[in-house]
């Protein structure tokens, strides 16, 4: 009786000569198969060689593992999109972006809105860093934004004014009917020798440098620059009416109100304004000679408390309206005056005299704080400077008492009551007729066009032009303009959101709900608007291809933020 079958694989080797005399060595699996009755390979390995005359076994090389198969690749992106979807959105509400679109070739459209987006986002950045910051963030030109790109769209922008001036006539196209419109100015110095327009005059940085002076007109009721004009540095305030107007007469815009302060205030420009039939409304020098007696009647009855006003009952104002000469020289003849002669005429002005009593308090106790204090300097026998000893003869009153009697000082009420009177007290000017509070409260918005200002050189990259020629210059300050709009509605937006939620602590009954506007309107009080958009711009999308399609997600977001967004308007 033959061995039980083990079904274990027989590991054997197997030697094959070569017609050269080389011996090949095999190892070789093996197993019985009872169904066939034969011997089945299961595997055979090449082991070694052994060369004719040596009976060495020269052991062979392993193989080479096999290349993976390639694997078809897989489209992944990755980019910040928390800063970027926000100006998305300002962008569209606003229409700031459906304006430049329709004033702009589409491709030098998408380049402004990119550069504008990435000046307004990033805080003090100059434009060079947007090669790096386009890398990692979602703008509307996907081709990389080089300095040969943008310089080039500049350029563009320079010298295609009707690009420029039709953004201006769209933009002024979304506002209101009567809008108020303040017009303001401010001065960028440069060490730029090539820039006709840089020239030394009134320097607002006070750095010393030639400068070029930019005057915006700015919708304070929409929050937006709705636009601008570039003149060189010395030319004042005082004249710049002129352009303002022949601009306006071309945007199309319905009998605007516009608001200026003291700086643009002469009885030139009112001149202009009335003969341009535009509405105005301007800060005023009480000491002018035609508005004294104005005020000095209107003083008596200031303070009462009918003349309180309602949203701040720190100011108390009184209006007065009055008919009043006005002198123009001819430039033309008419049938009533020949060209170069002076034409009068008359026109109804409305003054509103106004005052702070915050502002007298604070300057009458300064006043008396200084006096007593020169008082006591007097006493002693100190040596006065000049200014002092001009006001020792104005406010005080000294006297002795016999040859070489004891020095005695006395205050000068009169005088003091004479001076004090005025403290606090400012004056409107205007043709509109309206209520003093309304009066001062478009004046008041008046002053966000200080802020923008400010946010266009600290935040937009305006604070020097850096460019060699005067096109480079427009087209700059174009992009620039761009951005500082973003800015302007959102900080608008967002002051709208504190005070709702201001609101909200007082009405909402729900602890929770008190909770939640508390929260966020202390973060939002604790926060500029640079730092909000950096706060939002940690947010990440990352895109996977699949063979469902693209899939998506997003960084996950606290409550606030959310809640932060919902309020803004944007769908989370």
């Amino acid at each position: 009786m033959g061995r039980p079958l083990s079904g274990v694989p027989h590991v054997g080797r197997r030697t094959e000569t070569r017609k050269d005399g080389t011996k090949y060595i095999y190892e070789r699996t093996t197993i019985y198969d009872p169904q066939t009755k034969k011997i089945k390979v299961l595997g055979c390995k090449l082991i070694g060689k052994i060369l004719k005359g040596s009976n060495e076994i020269i052991k062979t090389r392993p193989k080479k593992p096999a290349a993976p198969k390639p694997v078809a690749p897989v489209k992944v992106a990755r980019s910040h999109v928390g800063a970027s979807e926000i100006l998305d959105f300002v962008g569209k509400q606003s229409g700031i972006d459906t304006c430049i679109l329709r004033s702009l070739p589409q491709a030098e459209a998408l380049k402004a809105i990119s550069l504008a987006r990435y000046l307004a986002a990033c805080d003090r950045k100059t434009l060079p860093g947007i090669e790096t910051w386009q890398l990692n963030h979602q703008i509307p030109y996907l081709e990389p934004l080089t300095e040969r790109v943008y310089g080039t769209l500049f350029e563009q922008l320079g010298r295609n004014e009707s690009w420029i001036q039709n953004y201006f006539r769209h933009i002024a196209s979304t506002l209101e009917k009567e809008p108020a419109l303040a017009l303001d100015s401010t001065t960028f110095s440069t060490y730029s020798t090539n820039l006709k327009e840089a020239r030394y005059g009134f320097n607002k940085d006070a750095d010393g440098l030639p400068t070029i002076k930019f005057v915006t007109l700015y919708s304070v009721k929409n929050r937006l620059p709705i636009a601008y004009c570039k003149q060189p540095g010395n030319i004042p305030d005082v004249i710049s009416i002129q352009t303002a107007l022949k601009q306006l007469s071309v945007l199309g815009v319905t009998k605007p109100l516009i608001v200026t302060d003291n700086g643009y205030y002469s009885m030139g420009n009112m001149v202009e304004f009335l003969d341009s039939n535009m509405k105005f409304l301007t800060l005023a020098s009480r000491s002018a000679t035609w508005l004294r007696d104005i005020v000095e009647e209107a003083l008596a009855e200031l303070d009462n408390l009918d003349n309180i006003c309602p949203y701040d009952t720190q100011v108390k104002g009184k209006t007065v309206s009055k008919m009043q000469e006005f002198s123009r020289l001819r430039h033309r003849s008419t049938a009533s005056a020949k060209a170069g002669e002076t034409q009068k005429f008359s026109r109804r002005i409305y003054v509103h005299i106004l005052r702070n009593s915050e502002i007298q308090t604070c300057k009458t106790r300064a006043l008396e704080e200084e006096l007593t204090a020169l008082r006591s300097t007097v006493l002693s026998g100190e040596e006065l400077s000049e200014s002092a000893a001009k006001k020792v003869e104005k406010y005080l009153i000294l006297s002795r008492q016999g040859r070489g009697g004891k020095l005695t000082v006395k205050f000068n009420q009169e005088a003091f009551n004479e001076t004090a009177k005025f403290f606090g007290l400012f004056v409107l000017v205007s043709n509109k007729a309206q209520d003093c509070f309304e009066a001062l409260e478009d004046y008041r918005l008046r002053e966000k066009t200080e802020e923008a200002f400010g946010i266009y050189k600290e935040y937009c990259d305006g604070r020097k032009p850096r460019v060699w020629t005067g096109d480079r210059l427009r087209g700059r300050q174009f992009v620039q303009f761009i951005a500082l709009s973003y800015r302007c509605w959102l900080i608008g937006k967002v002051r709208e959101i504190k005070e709702l939620l201001a609101k909200w602590l007082v009405e909402k009954e729900k602890k929770s709900e008190k909770s939640k506007a508390e929260k966020l309107l202390s973060w939002l009080d604790n926060r500029s608007l640079a730092q909000i958009l950096d706060w939002f711009d940690c947010i990440e999308e990352t895109t996977v291809a699949s063979k469902a399609g693209e899939i998506r997600w997003k960084t996950e977001s606290i409550e606030r933020d959310k809640f932060f967004l919902s309020l803004l308007g944007m769908i989370i």
